[in-house]
């Protein structure tokens, strides 16, 4: 799935509904195409760093891009994040919100995200978003009833069948052997 990630993709997390709307309607950040997904993530390197009022060496800054994109692919909770999510996250760790950390480097970029993962907010919203995958277990039980009734008719008409099969069949065994004993 090719896209843009415009300005659109910076919608505000404020609640659990807004979360669950961001994660309906924006792509995962495994799902965007691999070098719209990687210019993003440079610009929002170089805004955090911008947040620490620092201005690395733009060497730097791709390796990070790279290390950061690659370790976010490998681990698939992040990979499942969407674009406002991991910005969300980037931010907020930036500016201190998920505890201390020395250097804005990709290991330190995953541990923000680990920590917004472990957010009131994300835990709700992923609670929500399995409840909404699950069946309803009601509906489920009723289903799995109505199966086990129609296998038990089955059976029960399957066994009807076979009982007058046989009753022929030891008739016209007994009519056999009845005629043979005539003769």
């Amino acid at each position: 799935m090719t896209t843009a990630l415009t300005s659109n993709s910076e919608a505000p997390i404020v609640s659990v509904r807004s979360l669950l709307d961001i994660r309906r309607t924006h792509p995962r950040y495994k799902d965007i195409d691999p070098e719209t997904r990687k210019a993003w993530l440079m610009d929002k390197i170089v805004y955090c760093n911008a947040l620490n009022h620092m201005k690395p060496d733009a060497n730097f800054i791709k390796v990070d891009t790279a290390a950061l994109d690659e370790a976010m692919l490998h681990d698939r909770d992040i990979a499942d994040l969407t674009a406002p999510e991991i910005s969300f996250a980037m931010f907020h760790g930036t500016i201190g919100e998920y505890g201390e950390y020395y250097g804005l480097t990709p290991k330190t970029f995953v541990g923000f995200f680990r920590e917004y993962m472990k957010t009131d907010v994300k835990y709700c919203a992923t609670q929500d978003e399995k409840k909404a995958a699950e069946p309803e277990r009601g509906s489920w039980v009723l289903e799995r009833m109505e199966h086990h009734r129609q296998l038990v008719e089955k059976e029960r008409a399957e066994a009807e069948v076979q009982e007058e099969a046989d009753e022929a069949l030891s008739g016209w065994k007994k009519s056999i052997t009845e005629i043979i004993k005539h003769q």
